[in-house]
């Protein structure tokens, strides 16, 4: 039994009939609200870092480094990074188990499911 993660060729493996999974807990608790506050700001923040170059950036971080703020934006900055990739990843993995199960039921990307409700 292949467990389906992500990155996997269903094209060909599933024409083998050998793909399966079992169903995983993953919980997303947070609220709208908890979400956005935990992240966004960080998010935020680096986009305007990047719009910085090299001179103007280096300006930024000698006065934060100065005023003790770098260790908790680097963290923050990290944290946010490595949640993101985590969302990524459980996207990817929902993707994948439903294209699984879209080709189990007869459906390929040249013959899709309706996009409207079949009376």
């Amino acid at each position: 039994m292949e467990v389906i993660m992500g990155n996997t060729d269903l094209r060909t493996e599933s024409v083998h009939g050998n793909l399966s999974f079992e169903g995983i807990d993953a919980p997303f608790n947070f609220t709208n609200e908890q979400w956005s506050l935990s992240n966004l700001p960080w998010v935020r923040l680096a986009s305007r870092l990047v719009k910085d170059d090299h001179n103007e950036l280096t300006a930024k971080m000698e006065g934060m480094a100065h005023d003790g703020l770098v260790p908790d934006l680097l963290e923050n900055i990290a944290d946010t990074k490595n949640h993101l990739a985590a969302l990524v990843s459980l996207l990817d993995m929902a993707l994948t188990r439903s294209f699984v199960a879209l080709e189990r039921l007869g459906y390929t990307p040249d013959s899709p499911p309706p996009d409207q409700a079949v009376n």
